[in-house]
């Protein structure tokens, strides 16, 4: 029974603690403990790619074809409806990283997981399957080279033309976790 009472009176103890903080840092404890890392490497590794289909859909799907299966009836309406996530991403990614800043270690983070990530992808999918893109850019599997010297050249070319990019506009745009931007100062007075 003690040992209840003693639970009972810590709970009240933490109760009375989380009613004390502003309601802004109880959100910010809830949601955002430790994620600034997960935003940023969210956001290096899809934002390019995010931001390409959804200039495709405004397009139509002609611009790129990622997004040409919007606009095919023969598929299904709910698949077509759930691919709407394409265009929240984006703003919702950004909003992220506004919050709770940008980890400058996302391209790292993202280079190393994708590096083991595709291999893996490749030795364990089926060419018809095309997860990732590892045998090939779309939907079909490539047959120009070889699949091996494709999915190297694959591993290459996200870090450096897709993750980079994003990583460097990122770093510019948002401030570290735990730094808020300092405000621009404002110019001096023009004398008369």
């Amino acid at each position: 029974q003690r040992i209840a009472e003693a639970l009972e009176l810590r709970r009240e103890h933490q109760v009375d603690e989380y009613d004390r903080k502003p309601k802004r840092d109880r959100e910010r404890s809830a949601f955002a403990t430790d994620l600034p890392w997960l935003a940023g490497m969210t956001a290096v590794g899809v934002l390019a790619f995010e931001l390409a289909w959804t200039m495709d859909f405004i397009s139509g799907g002609r611009l790129l074809d990622l997004a040409a299966y919007m606009f095919d009836a023969r598929k299904p309406l709910y698949l077509r409806g759930l691919s709407l996530f394409h265009l929240a991403l984006p703003p919702t990614l950004l909003w992220l990283l506004h919050r709770l800043g940008y980890d400058r270690r996302s391209f790292a983070r993202q280079t190393w997981f994708t590096l083991a990530l595709l291999p893996v992808t490749w030795l364990l999918t089926r060419p018809d399957e095309n997860i990732n893109w590892v045998y090939g850019p779309g939907a079909e599997p490539q047959s120009r080279v070889p699949p091996l010297l494709y999915l190297l050249a694959e591993m290459a070319v996200f870090p450096l033309f897709a993750y980079l990019p994003v990583h460097l506009l990122l770093k510019r745009l948002f401030a570290p976790p735990g730094r808020r931007r300092a405000a621009p100062s404002k110019p001096p007075l023009l004398k008369s």
